[in-house]
């Protein structure tokens, strides 16, 4: 049997609450790609722990760049 290890989710709730942004930035980043997201029903939205941090990443790694340009 071919077994996938489960994956935490969170919701856009949870995420804007862990970015400490608000409920409609964590739409925006979603709705323009920034983070993929799962859709689970007709409203409910869950994003992976995973995808959370590698943009969590990506975005440290850009400010870095960007200090170091200055």
């Amino acid at each position: 049997m071919n077994s996938k290890p489960l994956t935490t989710m969170s919701s856009l709730r949870q995420l804007a609450a862990r970015l400490n942004i608000s409920l409609g930035t964590a739409r925006k980043l979603v709705d323009d790609g920034h983070l993929t997201a799962v859709r689970v029903g007709t409203r409910c939205v869950r994003i992976s722990d995973a995808e959370i941090e590698s943009f969590l990443a990506g975005q440290k790694a850009a400010a870095s760049k960007k200090e170091e340009a200055l």
